[in-house]
């Protein structure tokens, strides 16, 4: 699998944030790269859970000095749960009041069961 920089920093970012190990990330999203496969032979969309639909159709080959590189367009929708998000951050971008956001409520949540877990041992 081809990935970059911004890949990898991404995927240690989910890491640290969701508690689950890098490898397991990286399985979720080459696990995404299949389904798209699938779904792009079907000419269907791809559904990302919480972030929106996309939808990718070739349009022709160009030549780079590395080869021949696929030339695409792609089409995204958000999903409801993303725009909802956008909304609460521009209502707090007046406050700067984070704690407000459910995001910062469930990343306190995790926080606190960590904690709790390495206390425990």
């Amino acid at each position: 699998m081809l990935t970059n920089t911004e890949d990898n920093k991404t995927i240690s970012e989910i890491s640290l944030l969701s508690g689950v190990d890098e490898n397991d990330i990286r399985s979720v999203f080459e696990a995404f790269l299949t389904q798209f496969v699938i779904k792009y032979t079907n000419n269907k969309r791809i559904h990302i859970p919480y972030v929106g639909n996309f939808l990718v159709r070739y349009r022709e080959d160009k030549e780079t000095s590395e080869g021949r590189e696929a030339q695409i367009d792609a089409f995204y929708s958000a999903h409801d749960e993303l725009k909802r998000l956008v909304g609460q951050l521009k209502d707090i971008e007046s406050t700067g009041d984070y704690t407000k956001l459910d995001v910062f409520k469930n990343l306190k949540k995790i926080i606190k069961n960590d904690f709790k877990t390495i206390v425990e041992e």
